[in-house]
């Protein structure tokens, strides 16, 4: 799970990380019109998760922390509904670099499911045993042993999502995914693309914190 990492020692690598901040635009395309917004992601590793968004109508932050979610606007801080926090948590538990380490770790288990066609190329998938927000199927690079796509059920709808990563770069040793398209079976489509991806920087805790 590991050869992600450069050289070496790619888990330990992977485990020196507290925190990471990466920011960029997020992409939005409905009824022939495109949104961009301006997206900061913040990162503090086991349980911080925070991200800041540029909304035409002014900032939206989405924050879980150890298991709170909430959500501000300029409505307040306010504890997330359901739906959102689903979501949420979903994302807290795929995000690559702790899902890696639960991996390496037997704190969550995968078999090798079947093989998928992606794009004319037949390439491997692990079956993840995640709760609560799998199945989650992670199709291979058989090469490099990034991961390309995560598929998982829409909570919301019949189908299933369907995650793709691109754009591969360095990162401290680590490579990152730059461009991640998430695809909805109802929504449609939405691009992350980030210009910049920084691991142990100073965070702030009171940023995860719910304002009283």
């Amino acid at each position: 799970v590991a050869r992600a990492v450069r050289g070496k020692g790619g888990l330990a690598r992977l485990r020196s990380f507290r925190t990471i901040q990466a920011e960029g635009d997020t992409i939005i395309e409905a009824q022939g019109k495109k949104l961009t917004i301006p997206t900061t992601i913040r990162v503090r590793y086991p349980g911080g998760f925070r991200i800041d968004s540029r909304m035409p109508a002014g900032p939206v932050s989405q924050v879980f922390d150890s298991g709170t979610f909430w959500i501000q606007d300029a409505r307040g801080a306010n504890a997330a509904p359901p739906g959102a926090a689903e979501s949420m948590r979903g994302n807290v538990q795929r995000d690559a670099i702790g899902l890696l380490l639960a991996l390496a770790d037997g704190r969550v288990k995968a078999r090798r499911a079947s093989d998928v066609a992606v794009e004319g190329r037949m390439l491997p998938v692990l079956d993840v045993d995640l709760k609560p927000g799998g199945p989650l199927l992670l199709v291979l690079d058989p090469e490099s042993g990034l991961i390309l796509q995560e598929r998982y059920p829409a909570p919301d709808a019949a189908g299933q999502i369907e995650e793709r990563f691109a754009d591969y770069r360095d990162v401290d040793g680590v490579k990152m995914a730059f461009s991640v398209t998430v695809a909805h079976p109802q929504l449609g489509e939405v691009v992350r693309i980030m210009r910049k991806v920084a691991f142990n920087v100073s965070l702030d805790p009171a940023i995860f914190a719910r304002p009283s």
